[in-house]
């Protein structure tokens, strides 16, 4: 066998998945690319009829999960830019969604914190992400989905020399 992937597959993947396509192998990072703008189209589907975008539905899930989070540490766990999260951040703060507040036992931190309206929104991004996670079962098997988060970490610790993205 001449080719690599190929033979990873057919020694390494389990027989119910069935065989990958023929076609050759794309790349990881354009595989996450596209599915990340298909699954951003599908997201904002779900989401339009609420005034929430994909990146948003994913700040305020990632706040239930970690309330009173740092800006910092949403950043981190969203993989968002900083200037792209900051810029958000400033939309869901004039639809009195969020509060920014600083601690005094915290130096220069920005701890978010999600107030009563942000509920509703919150339970609308927390449906539409379990939505599309269930759509995604049809074709994905669950551990792979489940995967996915290791991939994140593992881009995550790639890191962004340089900048300070890569916390």
């Amino acid at each position: 066998m001449e080719d690599r992937d190929e033979e990873f597959d057919i020694q390494l993947l389990p027989e119910s998945w069935g065989r990958p396509p023929t076609r050759p192998r794309m790349p990881a990072f354009a595989a996450l690319h596209g599915a990340y703008h298909v699954l951003n189209r599908r997201m904002a589907m779900e989401l339009r009829d609420h005034g929430l975008s994909p990146s948003e539905a994913v700040v305020l899930e990632a706040l239930r999960r970690y309330p009173q989070a740092t800006i910092a540490f949403v950043r981190q766990v969203t993989g968002l830019r900083a200037s792209t999260l900051d810029s958000m951040l400033d939309r869901l703060v004039a639809r009195e969604l969020l509060m920014r507040e600083s601690p005094r036992d915290l130096r220069r931190e920005v701890v978010l914190t999600a107030m009563g309206s942000a509920e509703l929104m919150t339970s609308y991004a927390i449906e539409a992400l379990r939505t599309v996670d269930e759509e995604m079962r049809v074709y994905v098997a669950a551990d792979v989905i489940a995967g996915l988060e290791t991939v994140f970490e593992g881009a995550r610790a790639l890191g962004v020399p340089g900048t300070a993205a890569d916390l």
